[in-house]
């Protein structure tokens, strides 16, 4: 029952409505229905908050509980408002979700205790996870409440994500698994400060943890491909460089590939350690990428989209699209490109992007190609979403970092 169940994890400001939508939802028919509590359930502090949400399959909200930092409610870390649809009960999720929540805090509030508002008949639930009383008994709207009080001892390995997210900019992505790091289309373009890390959108192997390395580039246009970057893995140890061309080479183009480089090209299915890697062609240049690791599979788009109302980037678009999806591989996290690189986000694109979606059935989707135009995301997951039966992540500047 767990692997039906995605895990989401945002500050306020990285919510999308219907995910805003869905926790008040999920809250007004706990506390209010379920519980006739008359409350003020936005009480202000929602947007000082992260937000923990469990979902099962087609986006149904089941669990969700908010993380507020250390000295906004009270000298600790606080979780509160926590709900599980009660249709949802009885099957874990409520230990599910204590689990990543307590995980959550030690690793955003590190060294810091944790408190929680129990409703009494919780209490034993809460001991479990290592919460002790803290209070004596008191009324919080008209029902018995305790204060208990978790230590700070660290608890992440408790929590159950295969996949961190971090946007780069533009279609660049880096993916970490328990297993690997997998770079997707960092280029030169757009301008990049020459200092920074990871949180400001700045690739820094330095950063990565000890973890083999994986940099794919879907073709050689500037705003994909960085050549410093090929050089240096290169020579990095562990690190192998996956690039995308438009046609199969001949030989003295194969022997003039950097060190620890690997060329790809339409049609192109390949084993690369553990990872199978399958390339559609492209309506621009080069290939996307379908990778299918044995702890997740991601799709890369590239620059596979419908950029122009012409008959041809129709045609093609849904012909790469067919094959990917006879390959058998549905992937956990689609990265699609849902604008022009000068903002532009016409009724052919998102068309293409709609039979995508529908063929391709991703648990989680994130935009990309809109490098100063981030705001275009938002836009395609209100319009598309429906399409969708997982989420839609919607990054706002490079550095936003997310979670499955």
């Amino acid at each position: 029952m767990q692997d039906q169940i995605v895990s989401q994890f945002q500050p306020f400001s990285a919510l999308s409505n219907g995910d805003l939508y869905g926790l008040l939802r999920l809250r007004s028919q706990v506390f209010v229905v379920e519980q006739q509590i008359n409350y003020q359930d936005l009480d202000g502090q929602d947007m000082t908050a992260h937000h923990l949400m469990l979902k099962a399959p087609e986006n149904v909200m089941v669990a969700y509980c908010r993380i507020l930092p250390p000295g906004s409610a009270c000298p600790e870390t606080k979780i509160g408002r926590v709900v599980v649809d009660r249709t949802w009960r009885g099957r874990g999720i409520a230990r599910e979700l204590m689990r990543q929540a307590l995980s959550w805090c030690h690793e955003l509030y590190p060294g810091v205790a944790i408190r929680i508002s129990a409703q009494k008949h919780l209490m034993g639930f809460y001991a479990q996870h290592g919460f002790q009383v803290c209070t004596g008994d008191y009324i919080e709207e008209g029902i018995l409440h305790v204060g208990m009080i978790c230590s700070a001892a660290d608890r992440s390995a408790d929590r159950k994500i295969r996949l961190r997210i971090r946007y780069l900019g533009h279609s660049a992505y880096l993916v970490t698994t328990p297993k690997r790091c997998l770079l997707f289309d960092y280029g030169s373009k757009p301008d990049r400060s020459a200092t920074g890390g990871l949180s400001a959108g700045i690739f820094n192997a330095d950063e990565l943890p000890d973890l083999p390395l994986y940099c794919f580039a879907s073709h050689r246009h500037q705003d994909h491909y960085s050549p410093e970057l090929h050089r240096a893995m290169a020579k990095r140890p562990g690190a192998n460089f996956i690039l995308g061309l438009d046609e199969e080479p001949d030989c003295a183009a194969t022997e003039i590939a950097p060190d620890q480089t690997t060329l790809a090209w339409p049609h192109r299915i390949f084993q690369l350690d553990d990872l199978t890697v399958c390339c559609s062609g492209s309506t621009d240049s080069g290939v996307s990428f379908m990778v299918r690791a044995p702890e997740a599979a991601m799709y890369h788009g590239g620059d596979l989209a419908v950029w122009d109302e012409q008959d041809f980037y129709q045609r093609v678009y849904r012909e790469e699209i067919d094959w990917l999806v006879q390959t058998g591989c549905r992937p956990d996290l689609a990265m699609l490109p849902v604008s022009t690189s000068d903002g532009y986000q016409e009724e052919p694109l998102l068309s293409g992007l709609r039979y995508c979606l529908t063929k391709m059935k991703p648990t989680a989707v994130l935009p990309m190609h809109g490098a100063d135009h981030e705001h275009l995301y938002r836009r395609f997951a209100d319009l598309v979403g429906n399409y969708n039966q997982g989420d839609i992540l919607v990054p706002t500047a490079a550095g936003d970092l997310f979670f499955l």
